[in-house]
């Protein structure tokens, strides 16, 4: 039925010692190596998450700096081009008003100016 417990085993032969000895260096030295991986996969792993947080930053840093900056740049650029992109309300061809107001806008030479008169009348 039960069969009894046999006694531990003393260690007391060289071969015994030197072979546990060889087995903990072994251990030291597996635990080493091990402890280097780990040390360099902690190194990229923290790169990989500064580089992580850098594309996000330079992903949202522009569009925190556009919604600041663009109603601004908006009201500007409508002020000085809003008459180029009215549309007239009853105008097939435009008046001469109109194109007299667009080439106000327009930075052209009188010479320029003359040759779109003559092409939008």
């Amino acid at each position: 039925m039960d069969e009894p417990i046999a006694p531990p085993r003393e260690v007391s032969s060289e071969k015994d010692h030197g072979a546990i000895k060889e087995l903990l260096e072994k251990n030291l030295k597996w635990s080493q190596i091990i402890y280097e991986q780990n040390r360099k996969i902690n190194t990229k792993l923290l790169w990989m998450n500064i580089g992580s947080w850098f594309r996000v930053f330079i992903i949202i840093a522009p569009v925190i700096l556009g919604v600041i900056f663009f109603p601004s740049l908006y009201r500007k650029f409508q002020d000085r081009y809003g008459a180029l992109f009215s549309i007239p309300t009853n105008a097939t061809k435009p008046s001469s008003s109109s194109v007299d107001e667009m080439l106000k806008v327009l930075s052209l030479t009188a010479e320029q100016k003359e040759q779109l008169r003559s092409i939008l009348k």
